[in-house]
């Protein structure tokens, strides 16, 4: 990447770094990261959706009844406040990446039509 986009990039990152939304994320991680068990515990979960998520992307079956099934074998985790809290602020971290890729892809008509169903 040339140095003026990679400038510009970067000026769009720290932008970022102030919103309300990344703040947040950064303090309920950092209160995860204080219990090393409990971050472990999310970070498994974390992986498990994510793979199941992935997976459907490419064809796997029973993505649904598998995320149904992975909630309700953790659901003392995700019941607990701190727990919930950061995966919500992740959830709206990943919003805003996406709605971000979404922009440039859009303004710069790149073709992303075979990524949808």
């Amino acid at each position: 990447m040339n140095e003026a986009l990679t400038a510009k990039t970067l000026e769009y990152v720290e932008i970022l770094k102030k919103s309300d939304e990344y703040v947040a994320y950064l303090n309920y991680k950092s209160f995860l990261e204080d219990q090393p068990d409990l971050l472990e515990k999310v970070n498994n979960f974390r992986k498990q959706s994510f793979e199941i998520q992935a997976g459907h992307k490419y064809g796997y079956f029973n993505a649904y009844e598998n995320l149904l099934k992975l909630n309700q074998e953790h659901e003392d985790l995700l019941n607990e406040p701190m727990v919930k809290s950061f995966l919500n602020a992740e959830l709206e971290v990943s919003k805003i990446i996406n709605q971000i890729h979404n922009v440039f892809a859009e303004a710069l008509d790149f073709n992303l039509d075979f990524l949808e169903d």
